[in-house]
């Protein structure tokens, strides 16, 4: 065997060895680390499926730090949560806090060390019978949005009562969109905004890779008929682009070099919020999110940046809606601890598997699709340490003398 190739099989075997080394040392490292007993609350009201997408990032996050439930156990996202419950052929179940008396509230607040609210969009009547037809159904497989009627959702004046107790209480409260804006009923969103001092303007907005009108994007048709109708004047979009919805139905569409320099929307955040969470100073978001501004009970962690030319910033303006506006709210020192993420920043596409190695965030570049619309990236660089940051900071690990 020459010389060459005896350096060539002694660097591949080294490979070998690395490949599998590396892994195993990852997970006797994750498996080292002491389980961290907590006791929390999720409530999901928009689980169409197993996936629970909803909420699967913080579930990562929960496994991944070694919290557990009192038994000793993960908390598994299929089954630890509360809202809504699909059983599978069309059937489902609701476990919620509706009708619940103030005690009943006060023992459920009691049991728990902190809550976390992702999602209570709820479920809508036509995509829930796509994604279980009835049967002899030949209805067309294009969601056309919230038009067609609401199956399950909203937040309840229940929930908010039990948020009000967990602050009382001194415990961490998560949320973030969709929770007070539609379908939640005013009154009910009044009474969560005067609880953490902020306020949704009205307006939820969306990038879209293709704002062509075709089946094979994810473009609601109801969008269309009303922009058209709104507007006067037909569809005719085919760039990426942002769609902005206000509660009353108002309607903007602003196109990639129509109206945005960049269609994406751009999280910035400053230096001292960099340091403390582990946050890039830019992060692109391409997915749900709402304009919601605060008081000065709280403080701006990050923020969202439009990038409008002269045409957009004149619709922008005549519409009274902000180029730079809060991502991540966060209660004061003094305050109860409260976070709102203005975003649908727990639904991204992870892969449960890879909670069990330590460092696993090092190959984070290896684990997600490089592409503008592709969430994977948000969750390894903004969500994933913005949230460890904050659950080590209230719930700390047991330090070894």
């Amino acid at each position: 065997m020459t010389r060459n190739r005896r350096i060539f099989f002694f660097f591949l075997y080294l490979l070998l060895i690395l490949a599998i080394l590396i892994p195993l040392i990852s997970h006797v490292l994750w498996r080292m680390e002491e389980d961290r007993p907590l006791r929390v609350l999720i409530l999901d009201k928009t689980v169409i499926d197993p996936k629970v997408s909803e909420h699967i990032s913080f579930n990562w996050v929960l496994e991944h730090m070694k919290f557990v439930k009192t038994l000793g156990t993960f908390y598994d996202p299929v089954n630890d949560y509360k809202g809504f419950y699909p059983l599978g052929e069309g059937r489902y179940a609701v476990r919620d806090f509706r009708g619940y008396t103030p005690e009943q509230l006060d023992s459920v607040s009691l049991a728990h060390d902190m809550a976390y609210f992702t999602d209570t969009y709820g479920i809508y009547n036509e995509e829930w019978d796509i994604v279980y037809p009835k049967e002899g159904s030949t209805q067309a497989k294009r969601i056309t949005g919230q038009l067609s009627g609401i199956l399950y959702g909203g937040t309840d004046q229940e929930d908010v009562d039990l948020l009000r107790r967990f602050s009382q209480q001194g415990k961490l409260v998560l949320t973030e969109f969709n929770v007070i804006a539609t379908p939640t009923a005013e009154p009910v969103r009044r009474s969560f905004e005067e609880l953490y001092d902020v306020d949704w303007t009205g307006w939820t907005g969306r990038f879209f890779l293709n704002l062509e009108n075709t089946p094979v994007n994810e473009l609601p048709t109801w969008i269309v008929d009303s922009y058209e109708e709104q507007w006067k004047r037909v569809w005719s979009f085919t760039k990426s682009g942002l769609v902005l919805v206000h509660a009353d139905g108002r309607i903007l569409v602003l196109e990639q070099d129509t109206h945005l320099n960049s269609s994406v929307p751009v999280i910035h955040t400053p230096e001292a919020e960099r340091q403390r969470y582990g946050l890039p100073e830019t992060m692109s978001y391409p997915f749900w999110f709402d304009i919601t501004l605060h008081g000065p009970r709280n403080r701006t962690v990050a923020s969202y940046h439009l990038d409008p030319n002269a045409a957009g910033q004149a619709l922008l303006d005549s519409l009274r809606i902000p180029t730079i506006y809060p991502a991540v709210i966060a209660s004061q020192p003094d305050q109860p601890p409260f976070y709102y993420f203005a975003g649908d920043f727990a639904d991204n596409p992870i892969d449960m598997r890879v909670t069990v190695f330590k460092y696993i965030h090092v190959l984070d570049g290896l684990l997600y699709e490089r592409s503008i619309e592709n969430r994977g990236g948000f969750f390894w660089n903004f969500y994933r340490p913005m949230v460890m940051t904050i659950m080590d900071e209230h719930f700390p690990a047991q330090r070894t003398e």
